[in-house]
């Protein structure tokens, strides 16, 4: 293609793919813009629903700040195009036009602490305007997020299809896809509430970005040595993450209002200095026992993981005491009665633990995970490195282990040990 199109002159190629192409152009008036355009021959007759798609999108973005504006929308006989908002120059005029995304900032690094809660919660409001306008993304992702005059806007919207519309298959890109997405079998394209779902867990894995300063999506949940759980703002978006990107849909954060209440408690946390996660009075889930903790100065999951361990360790010694009992010459009805009420306390004691730091009374009694999809995957100490690895990052918070942390461990062992005496 030579330096113009249909009147407009293109100043610089931002990418090309198999579709299309995208150019920084600028009218006759001097005013510039970024230009889609998309041939209609590669994408056979589907090429009529996108035009559709975005002359549909573009009626929603006049009144969202976070969505990017489309100012122009026409075909020809071989393509069709639309004009939108350009992405900031990060080059700021001095050489070639470099749009300002997402991506491109975290390969410097993460996004600065006290910059993760504006980003993120813009780019959260683009995608509820999204869908409350009827559409999914499809795409959502670092390199498809593009700062206009500082604000973040979701971009590339050549995915973008109305929950009205069923789906041949899953879209996107993989590393940002729902486990069930990559699973064709559980895949129910026709269904819109999966397809928001896609949408809530790709936000997940951006937030994840922003906070590792990791552009790959495949190394979740791990962060980077030099990145400190200890900032409030990365340890809570840190666990919005996980929370966004369980692969246990039953555990995983998936509706819009979750996800709003979610960064609206982040937003109070962030206000008052403190994590508010554990304390009902500003929204927190109140898990069993947190509050007692929390006094102590550690809200860690990964403390947790320990404390419940450790707990669940000290009743279990407790009940092969009892058994131990019947070698005895005490009253041997009144032993099997003792035992069996230790049982029961420790497997009632054992399913709170469980629920408390966010697994299955299955999982945590017998040590592995029934999957309709899966085998069962036994063997108490790899399924529990496994869920302390992927789940919880408890070996990120114990790098970040404070003395009142220890303090609190210490004062958990000595409990726990008369307790057991």
């Amino acid at each position: 293609m030579d330096g113009t199109f249909h009147g407009m002159k293109l100043l610089a190629l931002c990418g090309r793919g198999g579709f299309g192409e995208v150019h920084y152009c600028e009218e006759i008036s001097g005013r510039r813009f970024a230009l889609k355009i998309v041939y209609k021959n590669p994408l056979g007759g589907e090429w009529k629903r996108e035009f559709e798609g975005v002359k549909k999108y573009s009626s929603i973005t006049a009144d969202v700040p976070e969505l990017l504006k489309i100012y122009h929308v026409d075909q020809d006989e071989k393509c069709f195009w639309y004009t939108m908002e350009p992405a900031d120059d990060v080059n700021k005029g001095e050489g070639k036009y470099t749009p300002d995304t997402l991506a491109g900032r975290l390969t410097a690094g993460p996004l600065p602490p006290d910059e993760l809660y504006r980003v993120l919660s813009a780019i959260f409001r683009g995608v509820r305007a999204i869908h409350e306008a009827g559409f999914v993304h499809r795409d959502i992702k670092p390199a498809n997020i593009i700062f206009v005059k500082g604000v973040p806007k979701l971009a590339d919207i050549g995915l973008l299809s109305s929950l009205a519309n069923s789906m041949t298959g899953p879209a996107g890109t993989l590393g940002f896809l729902s486990p069930e997405a990559r699973n064709d079998a559980a895949l129910n394209s026709s269904d819109p509430e999966s397809r928001r779902r896609n949408d809530l867990y790709a936000f997940g894995k951006v937030v994840y970005c922003a906070v590792s300063g990791n552009n790959d999506p495949t190394k979740f949940p791990n962060i980077p040595p030099e990145v400190s759980l200890a900032s409030l703002p990365v340890k809570l978006f840190h666990r919005l993450a996980r929370r966004l990107c369980e692969d246990d849909l039953a555990h995983r954060i998936t509706t819009l209002e979750a996800v709003g209440q979610e960064l609206e408690l982040i937003g109070r946390s962030l206000e008052a200095g403190k994590d508010l996660s554990g304390d009902s009075r500003f929204g927190g889930r109140g898990r069993p026992f947190r509050n007692v903790f929390s006094r102590f100065g550690s809200s860690a999951k990964g403390l947790r993981v320990f404390s419940a361990h450790l707990t669940d360790f000290g009743i279990s010694s407790y009940m092969v005491g009892f058994a131990a009992g019947f070698l005895g010459y005490a009253d041997t009805v009144g032993k099997v009665l003792t035992f069996v009420i230790g049982w029961a306390v420790s497997v009632l004691f054992s399913s709170v633990l469980a629920a408390w730091i966010g697994i299955t009374p299955s999982e945590w009694l017998w040590g592995c995970r029934f999957r309709k999809d899966e085998s069962v995957k036994s063997g108490f100490g790899s399924y529990l490195l496994s869920r302390i690895r992927m789940k919880s990052s408890a070996f990120e918070d114990y790098k970040n282990t404070t003395p009142k942390t220890v303090a609190a461990c210490v004062i958990l062992l000595a409990v726990i040990g008369m307790y057991c005496l």
